[in-house]
């Protein structure tokens, strides 16, 4: 069989093949229902050809959403091989932080980290949850501030989202940002106090 790439990361179980993230900043993905089938051949590369760095890819229904530094795509794969698989930019021009700043939701949407602001991700397009907090990304005087977001974290719990992340460079995940998202139109957001 094809051997997975050296370096693999981000390994995404989706309908019936597995999804990574190869060293080259391309996508990966396994014949169809023959997971231990890594073709050379089933390799997408991700992004406009300006530099564009993949950080982290997520299963939304059938399709995969990859998230990169600058945007978001939709791969959505169709056939046998690849050929006829499509690639599609989505509107968001938005970019993840952080390999580890997203998070899924029980509804399927996502929640990430951006550099600016925190994002939630229906499928379609991204918007902006966290206005409540916006001194945490724009005043760098504020106690939990965002300083650091390289090592930023998200994890979830049903319509709970955590993200962890740093109020000062090279300080490590100091801080944690709750969201409670029982209505993406009114989220409530808060750190806890230190």
């Amino acid at each position: 069989h094809d051997p997975p790439p050296t370096g693999l990361k981000h390994l995404v179980f989706i309908t019936d093949r597995i999804y990574g993230i190869a060293p080259s900043n391309k996508l990966r993905v396994t014949r169809v229902a023959a997971p231990e089938h890594w073709s050379e051949y089933n390799e997408i590369p991700i992004g406009r050809q300006t530099g564009e760095t993949l950080r982290s890819i997520m299963p939304l229904g059938p399709d995969c959403i990859c998230y990169t530094d600058s945007g978001i795509w939709r791969f959505r794969p169709q056939g046998e091989d690849l050929t006829q698989s499509q690639l599609i930019q989505l509107e968001a021009q938005v970019g993840l932080v952080s390999e580890w700043a997203v998070t899924d939701l029980e509804d399927g949407s996502h929640v990430f980290l951006g550099e600016n602001a925190v994002y939630w991700f229906d499928g379609r397009t991204a918007k902006e949850i966290s206005f409540a907090v916006e001194g945490l990304f724009t005043n760098g005087s504020n106690l939990d501030y965002i300083g650091e977001k390289r090592y930023a974290v998200a994890a979830s719990l049903r319509d709970k989202v955590y993200i962890s992340y740093g109020t000062t460079e090279n300080g490590g995940n100091n801080r944690t940002l709750n969201n409670d998202l029982q209505g993406t139109a009114n989220p409530k957001l808060s750190v806890p106090m230190y």
